[in-house]
């Protein structure tokens, strides 16, 4: 269950930072609508690609990350990377 609010909380901080327009996804002049569907086709891509890395996170990571230092560890683990990335979201994709 907590994955679940962590990876919809991803995507929703996600998709506000696509609105960026330093990005270039967006132009300043562009009306409400466009920026919003601009913005739904990158996060159509950008989704998938992070349920697939979260997939494959939990089936290879998981059970050794799990065995060598716990449930509540690993969650620690997962936890700290999570906060990291989201941490770094606007750092990473200035220019």
């Amino acid at each position: 269950m907590l994955m679940t609010i962590a990876f919809n909380g991803l995507t929703s901080l996600q998709s506000l930072l696509l609105l960026e327009p330093r990005l270039g996804i967006i132009d300043a002049n562009d009306d409400v609508e466009t920026q919003g569907k601009k913005t739904a086709i990158w996060t159509m891509v950008l989704v998938p690609c992070l349920g697939v890395s979260v997939m494959v996170g939990i089936i290879a990571f998981f059970p050794k990350v799990s065995s060598k230092f716990g449930l509540l560890g690993s969650a620690r683990i997962g936890a700290l990377l999570l906060g990291g990335a989201m941490a770094a979201m606007p750092y990473v994709t200035e220019r």
